[in-house]
C-alpha cells in the first residue's frame, strides 16, 4: 500500500514573538488624565507631534513654501510675517529636487549659511527606513521632519486604501515620538478648475482620513499669487484661507496679503454700497427703510449682514442719512 504524504508545511504560531502590552484606561482614568496642552510649531497651521500634508497642484510653490517653513522654524522666526513659530531643529528629506536645485532656492530665500536644518537629498529614502530616520532624529534632537514628496518614498498603489494604510502605520511612529512630520503631496490636475482642498488630493481617501492636519496650495490665476487653504485640523478649527504674493526682487519671499474670506466680504460690502446708492436714487419718492432695502437686495444674492454693514458705512461716510418717518420708522436718503 502506497501512502501519499502532504509535504505542505503546517502553519505554526511564532511563540518567540514578543507579546504586546496594551494600555487600557477606564473612562474615569481617561477623563482625569493630564495630557499636555497642544503646541503649535507654526501657530494655527502646523501642530507639534502631528502629521501634516501640504498638498498642491504642479508648480504651485509647495517646495518653496516648505523651505520657507524650514527656515523660519529653524530660527524661531515669524512665518510669512504673520504666524509665530516654535524653534526646533529640522530634517528635510528631499526626493524631488536634488542638492543643486535646493541650494539655488535656499540661496534665493536667505543669506544665512548656518541654520539648524539637516538635509538628506536623493538618498532613495523609503517608508521602510522610518525607524532609521527616527533614530537619527532622537540622536540629533530633531523635532521636525519634512518630506518632499509622498509619492517618491513608497512603492504602493496610492489609490489602494490598504497600501496607504501601511504607509501611515510607519508615519504613526513619528507621532509616537512626538516628532512633527510635514510631507508634500500632489493634487489631481482636474481639480484646478473648481478647487476643493479636501477632495483634490491624489490617491486613496485613506490619506485624508489619517493625517491630523491638511493645507492646500494653489495659484490664484496670476504668476505672483497663491492661495493657502487649511482644510483639516484635528486640534482646532481650521484657520481661514489666505493669499500670498510672491516677491522676487532681492530675496525670494512670500508676502502675506490677508484672509480670503475677509477680502471677499469687503468686496460684497462695496457691491452692496453701490447697489444701495442706486436703489435710493431710483426710489427717492418712496422713502425706503432698511427692511425694504434688504428685501430688494437679497434678490441680488447680497447677504443681510453685508447690506447692514454697507448702510452703516454709507451713513458714517456722510453719503446717505437716516430720516425719521411717522412712528419709529426710519428711511434713507442721499445726503445733500
Amino acid at each position: 500500500m502506497n501512502f501519499i504524504i502532504n509535504s505542505k508545511p503546517m502553519k505554526t504560531i511564532d511563540l518567540t514573538q514578543e507579546e504586546k502590552n496594551f494600555e487600557i484606561l477606564s473612562f474615569e482614568e481617561l477623563i482625569n488624565k493630564n495630557y499636555p496642552e497642544s503646541i503649535w510649531v507654526i501657530d494655527s497651521l502646523i501642530p507639534e507631534g502631528c502629521l501634516t500634508v501640504l498638498a498642491g497642484y504642479p508648480s504651485s510653490y509647495k517646495t518653496w513654501l516648505l523651505l520657507d517653513m524650514a527656515i523660519k522654524i529653524s530660527k524661531g522666526e515669524i512665518f510669512l510675517e504673520h504666524f509665530k513659530t516654535k524653534r526646533s531643529k529640522v530634517l528635510l528629506i528631499d526626493e524631488e529636487s536634488g542638492g543643486k536645485i535646493l541650494q539655488q532656492r535656499i540661496k534665493k530665500m536667505t543669506n544665512e549659511e548656518n541654520l539648524d536644518i539637516e538635509i538628506m537629498t536623493l538618498q532613495s529614502f523609503k517608508i521602510e527606513d522610518t525607524d532609521k530616520i527616527i533614530g537619527i532624529c532622537l540622536e540629533k534632537n530633531i523635532q521636525t521632519v519634512m518630506i518632499d514628496s509622498l509619492i517618491r518614498i513608497h512603492s504602493g498603489d496610492e489609490n489602494s486604501s490598504s497600501s496607504m494604510a501601511k504607509v501611515f502605520e510607519s508615519f504613526k511612529k513619528f507621532k509616537q515620538e512626538n516628532i512633527t512630520l510635514i510631507f508634500c503631496h500632489h493634487n489631481r490636475k482636474s481639480g484646478e478648475k473648481s478647487p476643493n482642498p479636501s477632495e483634490d488630493m491624489r490617491g486613496s481617501s485613506e490619506i485624508m482620513a489619517f493625517v491630523d492636519n491638511g493645507i492646500s496650495v494653489r495659484k490664484n490665476g496670476k504668476n505672483n499669487e497663491i492661495i493657502v487653504s487649511p482644510f483639516k485640523s484635528r486640534l482646532d478649527k481650521e484657520a481661514p484661507s489666505f493669499k500670498l504674493e510672491i516677491l522676487e526682487e532681492g530675496l525670494f519671499q512670500f508676502q502675506y496679503q490677508g484672509e480670503i474670506e475677509e477680502k471677499e466680504r469687503k468686496n460684497k460690502i462695496e457691491i452692496a454700497k453701490e447697489e444701495i446708492i442706486n436703489l435710493i436714487i431710483e426710489n427717492k419718492e418712496n422713502n425706503l427703510c432698511q427692511k425694504e432695502i434688504i428685501s430688494i437686495l437679497k434678490e441680488k444674492r447680497l447677504g443681510e449682514s453685508s447690506i447692514k454693514i454697507a448702510i452703516n458705512k454709507l451713513c458714517s461716510d456722510d453719503i446717505i442719512e437716516r430720516k425719521q418717518a411717522e412712528g419709529n420708522k426710519q428711511y434713507y436718503t442721499l445726503k445733500s
